[in-house]
């Protein structure tokens, strides 16, 4: 899970990258992600600090970005740890404080309804 950002708007995006091309369709497939892509060769995924290569099998990766990514945390957050629930917590935050300018508004408003105050 990571946050990134286009200009000034934040873009949430979720990943899964596995050596196993099945469970990456099948994660998916479930979740309404893009097909998976790859099999991308070993060499290109590397440690970003050390340059080692960290598989030496072919690999495949599926992304989601967006409301949907964020559905993806929902779903996922009663499984995950403390300091992941944080960082998502962070995440919806810092995402929903931003205006949303892609055609979505009214969907987003329905999904992810802000608290009262």
């Amino acid at each position: 899970m990571v946050n990134r950002s286009r200009g000034r708007h934040p873009v949430v995006v979720v990943n899964i990258t596995s050596t196993d091309e099945d469970v990456v369709q099948w994660v998916a497939a479930k979740f309404g992600m893009v097909r998976p892509y790859g099999p991308y060769p070993p060499e290109t995924r590397r440690d970003r600090r050390t340059g080692i290569c960290l598989s030496k099998k072919p690999y495949w990766q599926a992304t989601v970005t967006g409301a949907r990514a964020i559905g993806v945390m929902m779903t996922i957050y009663p499984l995950l740890h403390v300091r992941r629930r944080a960082r998502i917590r962070q995440l919806i935050a810092e995402w929903r404080s931003h205006p949303i300018d892609n055609g979505n508004r009214e969907q987003i408003r329905r999904l992810f309804p802000q608290p009262t105050q």
